[in-house]
């Protein structure tokens, strides 16, 4: 959420708009923007997480599983699975945006 506030923010800023809130297509280019980025921060977290889980490396800290996962398989491993995700958090992401954009928009908030 802050990445989408802050990303919405400079948008508006950049556009002269800061009056106003985002449209539904802004909001949602602004969320798959945040949904992209949030994937790739946290892919290396999931991809650890994961192996955890599977038995694949050590359970008892995230940080000698990581190291393990890249003296194995390379560093390239943490981003295994990047595209997938990146596709289906943006897009959630996205729709999620457009469509609180659209209901903020049907009710507005008294305060603004």
């Amino acid at each position: 959420m802050t990445l989408y506030e802050g990303l919405v923010a400079t948008y508006m800023r950049l556009t002269n708009q800061t009056s106003r809130t985002p449209s539904p297509l802004e909001a949602s280019g602004c969320g798959l923007a945040s949904g992209v980025i949030s994937a790739v921060m946290t892919c290396p977290l999931d991809v650890v997480n994961t192996r955890m889980k599977a038995g694949d490396v050590n359970p008892d800290s995230m940080v000698l599983a990581g190291r393990q996962i890249v003296e194995r398989d390379g560093a390239r491993a943490l981003f295994l699975g990047l595209a997938p995700r990146m596709v289906i958090i943006g897009f959630g992401s996205s729709l999620f945006w457009s469509i609180y954009a659209s209901v903020k928009n049907v009710f507005p908030d008294d305060e603004e």
